[in-house]
Formats: structure tokens, sequence, C-alpha cells
């Protein structure tokens, strides 16, 4: 198996040397409609992924949004909701795709909750607040149905 293990300025690097070359092009990559990204960030991670994806024969893209432990910030957003959880909840899943050989892209994350409520495991007086930054998306959830069955098949 291949993982890819680049920085986003690598893949970037790669990205666009390929497509210089006119080897790739963002239709390429973009089937059925044309993908639009509202951030540089987003937009290469999609091209990244488009490229192994086209390219790989053999991968596994891990997406999962983890959170330092214990939480070390005075308050945790109550607004701000997804499928998060702690680094060592997030790598325990890491482990167990990469033990059962699993290919293809996972979203790898939890049950969905709040910033606040996954805050309060490990900081019990983590103090609610309001996110009022309209630069940062309320709700980050991922679809973890396909991880949930390939976890839990036998």
């Amino acid at each position: 198996m291949q993982l890819a293990n680049m920085s986003l300025k690598e893949q970037f690097e790669q990205i666009e040397s390929l497509r210089k070359q006119k080897k790739l092009s963002v239709d390429s990559l973009c089937f059925s409609s044309k993908v639009h990204q509202s951030t540089y960030y987003a937009y290469t991670k999609l091209l990244a992924d488009g490229y192994i994806e086209l390219k790989g024969k053999n991968y596994l893209i891990l997406r999962g949004t983890h959170k330092p432990t214990p939480f070390p910030y005075e308050g945790a957003w109550t607004n701000h909701l997804g499928n998060f959880d702690y680094i060592n909840v997030i790598v325990d899943f890491y482990i167990k795709l990469i033990k059962k050989d699993a290919k293809g892209i996972f979203n790898v994350g939890t049950e969905f909750k709040s910033m606040h409520r996954l805050a309060q495991r490990t900081n019990p007086n983590v103090k609610p607040i309001l996110n009022n930054d309209i630069r940062v998306p309320l709700d980050v959830s991922m679809n973890v149905s396909k991880l949930n069955k390939f976890i839990h098949e036998d």
C-alpha cells in the first residue's frame, strides 16, 4: 500500500507540475460537474485526493479531525458541531483501518457533538462560548457511515 505522506505544499507543487505538463486538469478530476472550493487549502486538498485516486492503485486516504488532549482552552464553542474527537480516539480508528487493510477514502470521526461537549470530557471547568466568527463553519460534520460499517464487519 502506498501511504501519501506529503505536505500540502509538496502535494500542490506536484499537482501544479502535472497541470503545467498538461497531464492533469481540474476537469479530469471532476467528472460529473465542476467543483469549486472556497479556500486555497480545500482546493489543493481536492486536487491531491483526486490525483491519488486517479493514479493510485492501492491507497488509503483518511480524513479526520482531531483535537489535543486535554482540551487546552478556557472556553469551547457550543455551536461548533462535528464528528471531531481527541487524537487518541481518532488514531485508534486509523490503526483499525490499516490492520483491516482498508482501501479508498474514509471519513474518520465519532458521534456528532459540540466542541464544548467534547471539551468537557477532559476539562470539566471549560466555559461554554458561542462561535461568532463567520469565517469558521458551524457544522464540520462528516458522514462516517462507511467507517462504521467497515470497522464493524466481521
